[in-house]
C-alpha cells in the first residue's frame, strides 16, 4: 500500500463549484501556527483561540493589515470573526495570538427570574381601607380640620377625606411604608448572528414575556372602596356617592409583566441580547398608566414592523 500524503497544516481543501482549490491560511509573512479549539457557552456564544507567526521585525503591521478586528475570520468556522488579537515578540520570530466570537445560527433562550421585596407606601396595603378606618387620622378638605377615624363611621368618610397618618396610640403608630414582594424581574438571553430588531415602541408596555415566567396570585385577601355613581339630574350626568360606599374584598388578585426593553453586546460576528420584564405588584400593572402592548412576545424580541 502507498503511503499515505503528509498534510501540510497550513493548508486545507475546499469545493468551490466544481472545482477543488487549495487555501493558504495567511497571506505573505503570516503563517497559521496553532488552531485550537472552539468552545461554545450557556448562552450559544462559540469562541476559539488561533496563533500565526512570522517574522518579528514585520509582524505587528502584518497583524494590522491582515487580521483586520471585526474582518477576520477562523480559518476553520468562519462564521467566528476576530475580536481581539495580540502580538508576542521573541527572538527572530513574532506570533499574533487571535480570539474569534460568533454563533452560526441563533441560540436558544436561556431565561433567569429574581424576586425579592422592596418598600411600598402604606396606601398599597392589601388592608389599608381596614388600617386606615380603625386608626387613621383624616384630614377634611372641606373643613380644614383633622381628626380620628371611628370604627363606627361610614366607609364613605375614607372617600371624602385624605389620610394623614396612624393615631400615636395605636399599634401601629409611625408606619407610613411597609416590605411586600414588589420585586420580580424575567430576563431572557439569547446569542444571535443578526443584530436584534426589537420593537421599541413595545418598551414600557403591559406584555406576556417569552418563556414561562412564574405566575404570581396573592392568596391573602384585598380590600377596596367602591363608590357608586348615580345621575344627578343635570344634563344625564352621573356623580360619586361617598354615603354609600362599600368595601369590597378581593381574592385571587394577579399580577403580570411591563417589558422594560433590551440590552446586546456584539461578540465577534453575534450579538449576545437580553430582555428583561418586570412584575407588578397586586392587580397588575394599571392600564389607564401602561398601555397593553400590541405586539405579542415573539414580535418583540424578533423583527416587527417598525
Amino acid at each position: 500500500m502507498p503511503a499515505l500524503p503528509v498534510r501540510n497544516p497550513y493548508h486545507a481543501s475546499r469545493e468551490v463549484g466544481n472545482n477543488k482549490t487549495s487555501l493558504l491560511f495567511g497571506s505573505g509573512t503570516l503563517q497559521l501556527e496553532e488552531a485550537g479549539d472552539i468552545q461554545t457557552d450557556r448562552y450559544g456564544v462559540s469562541t476559539g483561540t488561533c496563533v500565526f507567526k512570522g517574522p518579528k521585525d514585520t509582524i505587528a503591521i502584518a497583524a494590522e493589515e491582515q487580521l483586520p478586528i471585526g474582518a477576520a475570520t477562523h480559518p476553520y468556522a468562519p462564521w467566528l470573526a476576530l475580536e481581539k488579537r495580540r502580538v508576542v515578540f521573541s527572538p527572530g520570530i513574532g506570533q499574533v495570538v487571535c480570539e474569534y466570537a460568533g454563533c452560526n445560527t441563533p441560540s436558544d433562550f436561556v431565561y433567569e427570574f429574581e424576586a425579592g421585596v422592596k418598600e411600598e407606601p402604606i396606601q398599597t396595603h392589601s388592608d389599608f381601607p381596614v388600617l386606615a378606618h380603625n386608626y387613621g387620622v383624616l384630614y377634611s378638605p372641606n373643613t380644614g380640620q383633622e381628626f380620628f377615624s371611628q370604627t363606627s363611621a361610614e366607609w364613605g368618610e375614607l372617600v371624602t377625606t385624605e389620610f394623614l397618618r396612624f393615631r400615636n396610640s395605636s399599634v401601629i403608630a409611625g408606619v407610613d411604608s411597609f416590605l411586600d414582594f414588589g420585586h420580580g424581574t424575567w430576563k431572557a438571553t439569547q446569542a444571535t448572528n443578526v443584530r436584534p430588531q426589537a420593537a421599541l415602541s413595545a418598551v414600557g408596555q403591559i406584555s406576556t414575556p417569552v418563556g414561562n415566567p412564574p405566575t404570581y396570585a396573592d392568596d391573602r385577601p384585598f380590600y377596596r372602596l367602591e363608590v357608586p355613581y348615580e345621575p344627578n339630574g343635570i344634563g344625564g350626568r352621573y356623580i360619586e356617592v361617598p354615603s354609600k360606599t362599600k368595601l369590597i374584598q378581593l381574592n385571587g388578585i394577579e399580577r403580570n409583566w411591563l417589558y422594560m426593553g433590551f440590552s446586546y453586546t456584539q461578540r465577534g460576528a453575534c450579538y449576545l441580547i437580553t430582555h428583561s420584564w418586570l412584575l407588578s405588584g397586586p392587580g397588575g400593572w394599571n392600564p389607564k398608566i401602561y398601555a397593553p402592548s400590541s405586539y405579542d412576545a415573539a414580535s418583540i424580541i424578533g423583527n416587527p414592523p417598525q
